[in-house]
């Protein structure tokens, strides 16, 4: 297994911040990514491609990893990239997003928030693709997707959050969306959600000046994916007692954050194992993804007019 980055580290928390985190006895996987930008298959670099919707599921299963026990969270620039494309290209963009969406399905998705290259394709076909997928836009007074989503994993009750920045948006989909100030909605959201859970996550989908205003609000999410290029994340971070880990952009990745409660230790300890892995051939294989992606590479073939 190639691991581009693993960060390891544990901390002492006092009693009272530990019951602030929800720790039980057990260990809960987080499963992230984000930016997959519409790679139904491998990147096709010419040495050691990565990434692709296979490959994704193939590695939840060599993981072993128990959907008791495991959140699957994706934070969104994932069906489509911003490149413009030609006419006749439509037909199998939109297929691919469905395969990718499918694929999300099939690895239990918990959580779903979009950026701003999902909607590529508009609102209304967004809608359609992603109606089995549990999509969150917290700061979104639409009515059309979850401003909060609830899960027992690994004896925790855990609440999920995730903000879209409006300056991400164009206007008309700001208007579509509702889409309200990040941070008011956010403080909002905390403040009913941290009654009834043990833990907070949030996917924030923001730039760097909003971002900064997370940390500084942070004490009652425990822990922040933050799918920016963020300056603060160049590794993860604690602050405010709040964990934040940046989704390292990119299809050919996934990322595995394992939170543990140390039982049998004198303070409360709470410890982290952070790790990306590389999506690389050792995840080839045939699942029941497979048919559908060649279906896709088919139609990227004879979608291109003849010369």
């Amino acid at each position: 297994m190639r691991i581009i980055a693993v960060s390891i580290f544990t901390f002492m928390l006092s009693m009272n911040t530990f019951a602030d985190f929800g720790i039980k006895n057990g260990e809960l996987n987080v499963v992230y990514t984000n930016d997959l930008e519409g790679s139904v298959d491998t990147c096709g670099c010419a040495t050691d491609p990565g990434g692709g919707s296979v490959r994704q599921i193939n590695w939840y299963k060599k993981n072993n990893l128990s959907p008791l026990n495991t959140i699957y969270i994706n934070g969104g620039n994932t069906l489509f990239t911003s490149t413009d494309y030609m006419d006749y290209e439509v037909k199998y963009l939109k297929y691919g997003a469905q395969v990718i969406a499918d694929s999300m399905s099939m690895m239990n998705i918990d959580a779903y928030t979009p950026g701003e290259k999902d909607f590529e394709m508009g609102l209304d076909f967004f809608i359609s693709v992603s109606k089995k997928l549990p999509v969150l836009i917290t700061n979104s007074d639409s009515g059309k997707f979850k401003k909060d989503i609830i899960v027992n994993k690994g004896g925790y009750k855990i609440g999920i959050l995730g903000v879209i920045s409006e300056k991400s948006l164009s206007k008309e989909l700001v208007s579509a969306l509702s889409i309200k100030d990040s941070i008011s909605s956010l403080k909002n959201a905390v403040s009913k959600l941290k009654k009834d859970v043990d833990i907070i996550i949030l996917i924030a989908h923001t730039g760097n000046t909003e971002f900064k205003t997370i940390i500084k609000n942070s004490k009652d999410i425990d822990i922040v994916l933050s799918t920016g290029v963020n300056e603060e994340l160049t590794r993860p971070l604690i602050e405010n007692n709040s964990i934040f880990i940046r989704m390292l952009p990119g299809g050919d990745s996934i990322g595995l954050l394992k939170y543990m409660h140390k039982k049998n230790a004198k303070k409360t300890d709470l410890e982290l194992d952070n790790k990306i892995d590389f999506l690389g051939k050792i995840y080839d294989g045939k699942n029941a993804l497979s048919t559908k992606v060649k279906k896709y590479e088919a139609l990227s073939k004879t979608s291109a007019p003849q010369i």
